[in-house]
């Protein structure tokens, strides 16, 4: 494990980690009922292979509205969402966290409370935005492999172009 400053690890690094933590069944299992918890909360429903390749963990339920984590055993919503069902969503934690802040400053806590409440608020409040920009890079991807898959159908029929 390698450590970067503040605790926070590389993806790469969680990958690892969560991989080198498996049972047999491929389920997430650490040495105590803590470890197992904050294994499953840092879960990013991949892992690495024998030859060190990174590979979902998932399988679509409900078609394909439901993704499942075999590792973690949480169930993802696998549509994604417009920018308008995010600000919707966002609501409700933003709330919470001005509330968190506000009990914060009034009970005196410490710096360390004071900082962590301060960054969960600024870190939700970009949310939505990295939410869009990762959303337009996935429908990006996903018209071109839609693209690319097309151009291979047409090709098996025999010819670069299909006049039919």
């Amino acid at each position: 494990m390698s450590k970067v400053k503040n605790n926070e690890y590389d993806a790469a690094d969680i990958i690892d980690i969560i991989s080198k933590n498996l049972n047999k069944k491929g389920r997430i299992k650490g040495k105590t009922k803590k470890e197992t918890k904050a294994l499953i909360a840092m879960c990013v429903h991949h892992k690495k292979n024998k030859n060190g390749k990174v590979k979902a963990t998932t399988e679509r339920v409900n078609g394909r509205k439901f993704i499942h984590c075999t590792m973690c055993n949480k169930t993802i919503n696998g549509q994604l969402a417009s920018d308008e069902e995010v600000a919707e969503i966002m609501k409700r934690p933003l709330a919470m966290i001005e509330q968190m802040k506000f009990m914060a400053a009034s009970m005196g806590a410490d710096k360390e409370t004071m900082r962590f409440v301060t960054t969960l608020s600024s870190l939700n409040a970009r949310a939505p935005k990295v939410y869009r920009d990762m959303r337009k890079i996935v429908e990006k991807k996903s018209h071109l492999k839609n693209k690319k898959t097309n151009r291979n159908q047409n090709a098996s029929f025999g010819g670069w172009r299909n006049n039919a």
